[in-house]
C-alpha cells in the first residue's frame, strides 16, 4: 500500500486529508483501489461546499507537465447537501483508479507512465501526492 498525508499544521477551518492506494500500478483491467480520508481535528464544523451526499471528497491526477485532471469517475447521488465535517469527525471515500481522467468533459485513458494522485476536500484540505504508474491497456 502507498499513502500520503497532509502534514501542514492545521489552520482554522482546514482539514487533514490523506490518500492511499492498494497498489502502485493501475490499468483498466487491473484498477488500484484508492482511499481518500478527510479528518477535522479543529474545534469547529468545517464546510467546503454543497453537492452530493455520496461524493464529498475528490481525487485528482497530477502529470509531469503540471496539469491536474479529475480522476473522480463515480456515480453520485443527485441530492444537494452541505459537504462538511463536525469537530473530531472523519469521512472516507473509495475510488477505483484505472488510469482514466476527465479532460474537457470527456473520460480519457492517460498514456502509460508515472503520475501522482492527490485527494481533496474542496478547498479545505489536500493530501500529499502519492506516485502511481498507469500501465498500458
Amino acid at each position: 500500500m502507498i499513502a500520503g498525508c497532509s502534514v501542514d499544521p492545521i489552520d482554522e477551518g482546514t482539514l487533514l486529508v490523506s490518500v492511499s492506494a492498494t497498489q502502485s500500478i493501475a490499468s483498466p483491467s487491473i484498477p488500484s483501489i484508492v482511499t481518500v480520508t478527510a479528518r477535522n481535528d479543529t474545534s469547529d464544523r468545517v464546510v467546503w461546499g454543497q453537492g452530493s451526499s455520496g461524493c464529498q471528497l475528490s481525487l485528482s491526477v497530477l502529470t509531469s507537465a503540471g496539469e491536474r485532471h479529475p480522476a473522480d469517475i463515480r456515480a453520485c447521488t443527485q441530492d444537494f447537501v452541505d459537504q462538511a465535517l463536525a469537530p473530531g469527525a472523519a469521512r472516507t471515500e473509495t475510488f477505483e483508479f484505472t488510469g482514466e481522467v476527465v479532460i474537457d468533459g470527456l473520460v480519457v485513458l492517460l498514456p502509460a507512465g508515472d503520475y501522482r494522485l492527490v485527494g481533496n476536500a474542496g478547498d479545505k484540505g489536500e493530501s500529499e501526492a502519492i506516485g502511481i504508474v498507469v500501465a498500458g491497456g
